[in-house]
């Protein structure tokens, strides 16, 4: 099945759920052919599916997560107060937003509520709409700092449709969760190795620029700099097949919810030639 294929068919399975079985069964025999690969699954199955591959015990269900936000004030009052400032017709209200999509709540909130991260590193805010939802999960659990590193979107450049001044960025975060947050502006092909370096990352995730060098770079920067068993996660990875090939070639499965398969999280894993040899930086001179 090519990729083109596959994104087809994973739009279709968001739109019909009458194929959805179908298209989540062909995935998975796909990825079992080839070693790795894009998987798409409900979205209520996709937290059970990380923490089982981790053997992880889950301590809440995905609805209990989706209730939990639904319930955050702070969220709700920014939701709504930037939702009147920058004329936001794409979803009614704060409920209307965090249903449309669970997928979301799976993969930036309950998967940080489950695992408590001590680390996150994002590329790509731009409005900060999903890292509130993650900034929103760190506070919730009381520990934990998010990293992101981006450009002040301008529209028309770099796969970007609109523009912000930089100090506009993140304006869906909530003021009182941007203790747990620094945001460092620049490339991430200049910043995100210097991140990856000084700070023992346990889950990232690629938003900026897609484009299929740019997407592979990030992916690599995270394999090679993050422990085994870490997060690595992405947006629009049904724009193209990068991170569908990144994870063929490094045997790893992802999966993707079927309310939004344009997104998808995978476990970072080596084998055992890599692991006997040493997967972190090397000291020796």
């Amino acid at each position: 099945m090519t990729f083109s294929a596959t994104r087809l068919i994973a739009r279709q399975a968001q739109k019909n759920a009458h194929i959805r079985a179908f298209v989540n069964s062909i995935s998975r025999v796909r990825a079992r052919i080839r070693q790795g690969g894009l998987t798409f699954i409900k979205d209520e199955d996709v937290l059970r599916a990380v923490l089982k591959a981790m053997k992880k015990v889950q301590t809440n269900t995905h609805q209990y997560y989706i209730n939990e936000l639904l319930s955050d004030e702070n969220m709700e009052r920014q939701y709504e107060a930037m939702r009147i400032k920058y004329n936001a017709k794409k979803y009614k209200n704060w409920e209307h937003r965090v249903k449309a999509s669970p997928g979301n709540v799976s993969i930036y909130y309950a998967l940080v509520r489950e695992l408590k991260p001590n680390r996150i590193v994002e590329t790509g805010t731009a409005t900060g709409s999903m890292t509130s939802y993650l900034l929103a999960a760190l506070n919730k659990n009381k520990c934990g700092q998010l990293t992101s590193l981006d450009l002040a979107p301008i529209s028309g450049k770099l796969t970007m449709d609109l523009s912000l001044p930089q100090n506009e960025v993140g304006y869906w975060i909530p003021e009182v969760y941007k203790d747990r947050w620094t945001y460092i502006p620049g490339d991430s092909k200049v910043t995100l190795p210097r991140v990856m370096v000084d700070e023992k990352v346990d889950f990232f995730i690629h938003d900026s620029l897609h484009t299929r060098s740019h997407m592979l770079f990030e992916y690599a920067v995270a394999r090679s700099l993050m422990r085994e068993g870490a997060i690595i996660a992405s947006d629009d990875v049904l724009w193209n097949n990068s991170f569908d090939d990144f994870l063929m070639l490094n045997r790893l499965t992802s999966w993707s919810p079927n309310g939004n398969p344009n997104i998808a999280v995978a476990i970072n894993q080596f084998d055992k030639f890599e692991t006997d040899i040493g997967t972190g930086i090397s000291e020796q001179v």
